[in-house]
């Protein structure tokens, strides 16, 4: 019991860092583009798309959602309150998409979802309260599916997900409590799949830990009789059933509890953890079907479990399913199973005895899998697997001593896979935190530059990094030019700055969240000495890396540090205040003609 207390507290700890130090991006598919006259200049001038309302009060655009050529978002125009709007971009395409409740007081619509062309949200017309609605981006195409509830106060449609062209989420109704629906967007295809819990009682109060499968829907629900367990549903009553239950009894199995999500998937097998009330937390698989539902491995006899996954997760690489576990002789240690699920075995033993090494920060590479671990001499290093002991093996003790290379750096530590390659931040013990490459093997793994030469390292404060075809782009800091944008193609002489945004010797304020458009362009949001934070464009070369536009002129910032960026095709989306109509939707393709207010909503 303090083995697992322990674990629980651990997770909970990664939780808190993990939100701490994580921002959001969003990605979706393309708007066509208007092209604007308006010609290129330097520093370039947007220009004002269409001035809806002259208020400075900011619309906070949020949940964008992208169906087709069509971006749906919601946002308050000062106006209608926070409702349902649509762009594709130009001035003629934002707009409101409908003011669903004209008198509303504290309303907005939620839970968007795309599926089959349209999109699905949870929508209220202060008739029929919360129901589910769709649309196709017009007025009279807005309109609720169904009237799941009838009378005012609305069945609270939850959690959508889109398996195929079928739309299941859950919904309470007077008759059968909050249950599983299902729709095809049509009146008459809107239904009840099963009333899993007979009676007003819900089989599923809190919609949690559903997953698509193929053509098939997995989820936990209790039919009061057998407790939280695993469920399977194709859209219909008779293919919506109980696949095993785990834990007999009311108890449930505690599936899917914990963080991160411990599920996976290879083909149709899915892979979870949970406790039949006698072996305790451990891996098991099904196919759906109650036969081939199994407990994988007893990996920790008793009652205890061996906790599959807490803190690290499932990880699928090729037909393999990694994890780690605790035999209660080994520790927490690199444990894996065959895509059949038909048995789980200690992949080795990295700190031998009772000792953890406890293998985290995974990544796969093709068939392998590389992570981070501690073998009780080298301290936290980079390991490799292919799933065989023979085949796991340290690749390379980059800070020679029980030191490690990581250090406290594995609670942020984002291994990124670039080409056949993987990058990560490490610390020699002579060059600081800087970044290194390998492609899995000692001789093939190095330190890609010392960015920051020295003991302090380049890292600052947290690395941020994307792939850009076969090149990285990162952060960093080399106490010359202060933090800025490099790019690397894995060799000293091909990692280099890209380009000294901010000449004061300043950091840039480079944001969180770099977004990589097709490819072949990297938008982000930057801060030089001239133009405060505002929307920056790069393929990696300094020449071509430049100022899209200075929204809001002189030293002001536009855009928020934290702000997410979001990609729409060609088309990066996101929030910026140019001083006259608050924070407002932008849009741009890396021109200064192209990037403009969307709407002053």
């Amino acid at each position: 019991m303090i083995r697992k207390s322990s674990e629980l507290r651990l997770g909970l700890v990664l939780v808190v860092l993990f939100a701490l130090l994580l921002t959001p991006s969003l990605a979706a598919a393309a708007p066509p583009r208007q092209q604007a006259s308006t010609p290129n200049s330097w520093p370039p001038a947007p220009y004002l798309v269409q001035d809806i309302n002259t208020s400075t009060a900011p619309s906070n655009p949020r949940e964008l959602t992208a169906v087709g050529d069509i971006m749906f978002f919601v946002a308050d125009d000062g106006i209608h309150g926070e409702d349902l709007w649509a762009s594709d971009g130009t001035i003629d395409g934002t707009r409101l998409v409908k003011d669903l409740q004209p008198s509303r007081q504290f309303y907005y619509p939620n839970q968007l979802t795309a599926m089959g062309g349209k999109l699905f949200f949870e929508g209220d017309d202060g008739i029929h309260g919360e129901e589910l609605w769709t649309s196709d981006g017009t007025e009279t195409g807005t309109r609720m599916v169904k009237d799941i509830r009838p009378g005012a106060v609305g069945s609270f449609p939850a959690s959508p997900i889109a398996v195929g062209n079928t739309l299941f989420f859950w919904a309470g109704e007077d008759l059968h409590g909050f249950e599983l629906w299902a729709s095809d967007g049509t009146e008459a295809g809107t239904r009840l799949v099963k009333d899993i819990r007979p009676g007003l009682a819900s089989s599923n109060s809190t919609p949690i830990s559903a997953a698509a499968v193929g053509d098939l829907l997995y989820f936990i629900a209790d039919d009061g009789v057998h407790g939280l367990e695993l469920w399977v549903s194709d859209g219909s009553e008779a293919g919506t059933r109980l696949v095993v239950d785990i834990n007999p009894g009311s108890a449930g199995s505690g599936m899917f509890y914990g963080s991160p999500p411990n599920m996976v998937a290879i083909e149709d097998v899915v892979f979870f953890a949970a406790d039949n009330g006698i072996n305790g937390r451990e891996l098991w698989s099904s196919d759906g079907t109650e036969a081939g539902t199994h407990l994988v491995r007893d990996i920790f006899p008793g009652s205890d479990g061996s906790w599959p996954g807490s803190g690290s997760g499932l990880h699928a690489a090729g037909q393999t399913v990694f994890f780690s576990a605790d035999d209660g002789v080994h520790g927490f240690e690199l444990w894996a199973s065959d895509a059949a699920g038909s048995d789980a075995r200690l992949v080795a033993d990295i700190w031998p005895g009772t000792g953890w090494s406890s293998p985290a920060n995974f990544a796969p590479m093709g068939d392998a899998l590389v992570f981070i671990a501690d073998d009780s001499v080298h301290g936290l290093e980079l390991w490799s697997s292919n799933g065989k002991e023979a085949g796991t093996y340290l690749v390379k003790d980059v800070h020679p001593g029980s030191a490690g290379s990581v250090g406290l750096a594995w609670q942020v530590l984002h291994p990124v896979v670039v080409d056949g390659t993987v990058y990560l931040w490490l610390d020699d013990g002579v060059h600081g935190f800087e970044p290194w490459a390998s492609d899995g093997s000692e001789a093939g793994t190095r330190l890609v530059k010392d960015v920051r030469p020295g003991f302090g390292g380049a890292q600052w404060p947290w690395p941020n990094s994307a792939g850009l075809d076969d090149t990285l782009l990162f952060t960093a800091n080399d106490l010359i030019t202060g933090v800025e944008l490099w790019v690397s193609d894995g060799t000293d002489n091909g990692t280099h700055l890209v380009k000294d945004i901010r000449t004061d010797n300043d950091r840039s304020w480079l944001s969180y969240g770099l977004v990589v458009a097709h490819g072949e362009n990297l938008f982000f949001a930057a801060t030089d000495s001239r133009h405060g934070n505002e929307l920056w464009t790069s393929d990696g070369t300094g020449l071509n890396t430049r100022l899209v536009a200075d929204i809001l002129p002189d030293s002001d910032s536009a855009i928020s540090e934290y702000t997410g960026l979001a990609l729409i095709g060609d088309s990066v989306f996101f929030a910026a205040d140019d001083g006259i109509h608050g924070s407002e939707l932008w849009a741009s393709t890396g021109t200064a003609g192209e990037t403009h207010l969307v709407a002053d909503i």
